[in-house]
């Protein structure tokens, strides 16, 4: 019996639409170019080991969400945010979520960053607009915190 070879064809995938970069990762240079002094919403969404944030700039437009290590990198993600805030308005949307933000709504504070906060109930609820099903899906509900503080400013 012989044995042929089989190779696997691999075809090439694109990086998911959702998919993070880590904080260390973003390049400021470009995340900031072409964008003037446009304002810049941050919303954020706190687990118990990471932090997943998302950019909304004030003509409607969204950068790729943030993965960030919590609370080890958040000195990295308030560095950002302050190099980010130059020339421009920035706030951050934060969903209260017991002790598990406290370190970075310190940090943030201690930075001069204002941060908003978002209602559970509220981006819960709104999540669902985004396809009509209740869930738990993390990059919808960062995107729903985020909305939601952009329509109350």
């Amino acid at each position: 019996m012989e044995l042929q070879n089989r190779v696997q064809e691999v075809i090439p995938m694109r990086k998911k639409a959702y998919g993070t970069t880590r904080v260390n990762d973003v390049d400021l240079e470009r995340l900031i170019r072409g964008r003037g002094s446009l304002a810049v919403t941050v919303g954020t969404d706190v687990g118990k080991y990471e932090l997943l944030g998302v950019c909304r700039w004030s003509d409607g437009t969204f950068e790729r969400p943030w993965r960030v290590r919590n609370p080890i990198e958040i000195p990295q993600l308030v560095t950002l945010l302050k190099s980010l805030r130059v020339g421009r308005t920035l706030v951050v949307a934060l969903e209260p979520s017991g002790t598990y933000g406290d370190a970075l709504r310190q940090a943030l504070a201690d930075a001069g960053i204002p941060v908003q906060r978002v209602g559970s109930k509220a981006s819960h609820d709104y999540a669902e607009i985004f396809d009509a099903v209740p869930s738990q899906h993390a990059n919808r509900h960062r995107h729903a915190v985020l909305h939601l503080e952009w329509v109350r400013a």
